[in-house]
């Protein structure tokens, strides 16, 4: 299969400038600054994935006992659930 070959394009003020490597990307003067942020862009994109993913497990593992605690609910008359109190 053949590589495929990206450009990227960065403007910054009033300067345009292209790579198509980090060895290209650190010939510029904003280099770090950009670098650094995408690194922070890449750190948050992965919390956020996980605490997605967190979250539907932890909707999944409660999903049956809030079923569970609504049957036993409605299958209790006011008096039942007094005196469990």
């Amino acid at each position: 299969m053949g590589q495929l070959k990206v450009r990227f394009t960065v403007e910054h003020h009033n300067e345009q400038n292209s790579f198509t490597c980090l060895d290209e990307l650190r010939q510029y003067s904003y280099s770090n600054s950009l670098l650094s942020r995408v690194t922070d862009f890449e750190v948050r994109i992965k919390r956020a994935a996980a605490d997605e993913w967190l979250r539907k497990k932890l909707v999944a593992l409660t999903h049956p006992f809030e079923i569970s605690l609504i049957h036993k609910k409605a299958d209790s008359t006011p008096s039942d659930l007094t005196q469990r109190a």
